[in-house]
């Protein structure tokens, strides 16, 4: 009997595929970034027009709003790539411009309404689209010929063992499971722990609770230029729960080996911020399992960057997987 042609994974067209799927997540991400922006570009159409005056040109442009006798100072040219004052002509001080302001809160004001630096985003959908359109159908029709396909005769488990080490596959086979095996246990320990928490978390009860330490601790990886970093949460609160006293030193559902996922950035200013708000002795509101009490959280928001770090395990097992069953 004539043995079936071989059908080979089709690794090529995963690749190209993988390329539109981080063309499309760049979009995302980045519209995402803007999202402020178009929020400010959205809200401001409806902003009332007024009269400002420049109080300062240099370095940076400031001027002044009054509203009802109050005065507003603000230095927002525009929204969006707006980042120079010659744009609207080198106003001078004492000049007086037409400016626009929310009613609501006049603290919020621009100069200009267009939304500027926006204008690539429809070519960056249109290209993750046309990638996404024109590499899927191949992939998938070869995924499946892939997947049913059936040497004749079957081959035995010895024989379909050897393929990892055949041919030279072996190579292709320890990259793979290198990052395949780490993914497996990523997913488990910063996907499915962390989400599940989180879900968990949205019936839990509210409960009032006071802080007993609070700290804003350094981490740091590599050395040199190689060196990143950034601030994590050391804290610790107690609460009162049928009747009994209980203490937690958890912040959020995202976290990894004590590690805070929720601080990230090094700004000065944001670390003050929470040092003054979880100040020791300060009230707030934690949120407590009923079925284990001990298990509390300072918030149960979802974290933008643990959302990040939770795709890692997945991505790995993917591209693993995708290096094994590419192999000779």
């Amino acid at each position: 009997m004539a043995q079936a042609p071989a059908t080979s994974f089709p690794g090529e067209l995963f690749a190209f595929f993988g390329l539109s799927c981080a063309v499309a997540g760049a979009a995302v991400l980045l519209t995402s970034y803007l999202g402020q922006d178009f929020l400010a570009w959205w809200k401001a159409r409806q902003w009332t027009v007024g009269q400002c005056t420049v109080v300062r040109s240099d370095p940076s442009l400031l001027y002044r709003l009054t509203v009802k006798g109050m005065e507003y100072d603000s230095g927002r040219i525009g929204i969006g790539d707006w980042q120079s004052v010659y744009q609207l002509g080198d106003p001078q001080v004492g000049e007086r411009l037409a400016c626009y302001y929310n009613p609501a809160s006049p603290a919020e004001s621009v100069l200009t309404r267009d939304y500027a630096g926006w204008w690539w985003l429809p070519g960056a959908w249109l290209l993750a689209a046309f990638m996404m359109l024109s590499t899927a159908p191949g992939l998938l029709i070869g995924l499946w010929r892939w997947a049913i396909h059936r040497p004749d005769p079957p081959l035995t488990w010895a024989e379909w063992l050897s393929t990892f080490y055949r041919n030279g596959a072996w190579s292709m086979s320890l990259v793979g499971f290198a990052a395949l095996l780490p993914g497996l246990a990523m997913i488990w320990f910063m996907t499915v722990a962390p989400w599940w928490n989180w879900r968990q978390a949205q019936s839990w009860q509210p409960t009032p609770c006071e802080m007993t330490r609070s700290e804003v601790r350094n981490w740091s990886a590599g050395s040199g230029r190689d060196a990143t970093g950034g601030y994590v949460m050391d804290i610790a609160f107690r609460y009162s729960f049928g009747g009994k006293e209980y203490g937690a030193a958890t912040f959020s559902p995202w976290r990894l080996g004590g590690t805070e996922w929720l601080l990230q950035s090094t700004r000065t200013e944001q670390v003050e911020a929470l040092l003054q708000k979880y100040a020791v002795g300060t009230q707030h509101t934690c949120y407590v399992s009923p079925l284990q009490p001990w298990r509390a959280y300072l918030s149960r928001d979802r974290s933008g960057f643990g959302t990040y770090v939770s795709a890692i395990g997945p991505f790995l097992a993917l591209v693993g997987w995708v290096v094994i069953c590419s192999r000779r």
